[in-house]
């Protein structure tokens, strides 16, 4: 009798959290934020005639991240990016069909901490550090990185089929006509 309460128990928990989510936290989300969340990868378009190229070049820059960019929207309203190997974690907000993502975390600094090792250690090469103080060079580096691919994902237009659009201005950027976008990755 026992293991019949245990088991129903453990059926009721997996009821309660379809796909992988609390739906007691679910409930208290608008329908369109119900909407957001969910797990995205960040995808990258171009479109221009160097597509090729730039796409090479984009994928060597995301070797140097550590790899590719995702991001999970929770429904408590967090979110955490994931940023190569540096995990990015904040809040987000709907209005409408604009995303705003608040980031508070980068790795294990705030914001303001990674832009002031940034800042610090401008011009300097790290090859004259001894290996403790490279290493962490080396993450405040990764740290800053990630926080620059962040800061330009946090302003999002949400489409008609879910996929979240970078509402940055790419014509300032290296890569000119490119257009990053968190499309939804199906649930298993």
């Amino acid at each position: 009798m026992r293991f019949v309460l245990v088991v129903l128990l453990v059926l009721v928990s997996i009821g309660c959290r379809k796909g992988g989510y609390d739906q007691s936290q679910m409930a208290k989300l608008t329908a369109p934020e119900q909407k957001i969340v969910g797990k995205y990868k960040m995808e990258t378009e171009f479109n221009t005639g160097n597509s090729a190229e730039l796409k090479e070049l984009l994928e060597v820059l995301e070797t140097l991240e550590g790899g590719e960019t995702t991001l999970e929207c929770l429904p408590d309203k967090t979110f955490t990016m994931a940023v190569g190997e540096v995990p990015v974690k904040g809040t987000w907000s709907l209005e409408q069909t604009s995303l705003r993502l608040r980031i508070t975390a980068v790795g294990s600094m705030k914001p303001e901490q990674v832009a002031k090792i940034e800042s610090k250690n401008l011009g300097v090469s790290g090859w004259s550090m001894n290996p403790a103080q490279r290493d962490e060079f080396l993450a405040a580096h990764r740290n800053s990185l990630a926080l620059e691919r962040a800061e330009g994902m946090t302003s999002i237009r949400v489409g008609a089929d879910g996929t979240l659009y970078s509402a940055g201005d790419a014509s300032g950027s290296l890569f000119g006509s490119m257009m990053n976008y968190f499309k939804r990755i199906p649930e298993s």
